[in-house]
């Protein structure tokens, strides 16, 4: 009975120290999600920027931008194996020229897709 006890306070005594770097680091996500929620709280209410005043942020997650260009309607990107609303289907992402030379790809929705041998229009 002596060595069972011994051999579970060691157990215990190892993993102790493991649990609370865990509950700790635990408490520090935690902290930073509620940063991110706060910025995203605060850029929800900015008014949109220009794409050249993005880069003067370190983060550009969430920013509200406006943009002015065209889309590249005759090159474009299927993203495969999406489901929506319990469909499956495609995500289109296209090239989005600004007016000042710089190139996005754009994220334009999600497609409907009936079969996986017939592509759907664009």
């Amino acid at each position: 009975m002596l060595k069972y006890r011994i051999k579970l306070s060691l157990l215990v005594m190892l993993l102790l120290p493991l649990l609370i770097s865990l509950g700790l680091w635990q408490l520090s996500r935690y902290e930073q999600k509620l940063e991110l929620e706060q910025m995203l709280a605060e850029r929800l209410v900015m008014s949109p920027l220009l794409y050249s005043e993005v880069k003067r942020f370190p983060d550009p997650m969430y920013l509200p931008v406006k943009i002015q260009g065209r889309f590249d309607a005759s090159r474009y990107f299927l993203r495969d194996n999406q489901v929506y609303a319990g469909l499956a289907g495609y995500e289109l992402i296209m090239p989005f020229t600004t007016t000042d030379g710089h190139s996005l790809l754009v994220n334009r929705g999600w497609l409907n897709s009936e079969s996986r041998e017939i592509l759907p229009d664009v």
